[in-house]
């Protein structure tokens, strides 16, 4: 695994941070949902970062957890465990009706902007830490 491998899975979580913030926000299903493929690829790109192959799952805290044992991120508190375990619900609470509530009607306004704003300072953390935009990534690809 190496940089371009981390960028690439940051190139991954841009598109779903990018599509979150472009859907009408009364679709908040959508947006969550958007929003957890987001955290996890930015936490995946850095597990690929560190030469951790990246388990095959939607559990953010599980990532976290992975990356905090490797010295990568050092923040446990209270509040970044709510926001993880929050997101984490939006990958499936995003996409299924509960009951007899359509996905936007369990979510709520304020998870959203709670989630989005955790997103875009992970994504912003990850890009400081891989150094540059990860659309670059494009131009370091192999030749065929």
């Amino acid at each position: 695994m190496t940089n371009h491998d981390a960028r690439v899975w940051l190139m991954a979580a841009d598109e779903d941070y990018e599509c979150a913030k472009q859907i009408d926000p009364r679709h908040r299903g959508a947006i969550a949902y958007h929003l957890q493929q987001a955290a996890e690829k930015s936490l995946k790109a850095l597990l690929v970062l560190a030469e951790i192959e990246p388990p095959r799952t939607h559990d953010l805290t599980v990532l976290w957890t992975m990356l905090a044992e490797h010295a990568i991120v050092d923040d446990a508190s209270p509040e970044t465990a709510e926001t993880l375990a929050m997101l984490s619900r939006f990958n499936w609470l995003g996409r299924y009706p509960l009951g007899r509530a359509a996905p936007s009607e369990n979510i709520l306004p304020r998870e959203i902007e709670e989630g989005s704003r955790f997103v875009t300072r992970l994504r912003d953390k990850v890009t400081r830490i891989l150094g540059s935009d990860p659309g670059e990534a494009n131009d370091e690809r192999p030749a065929p």
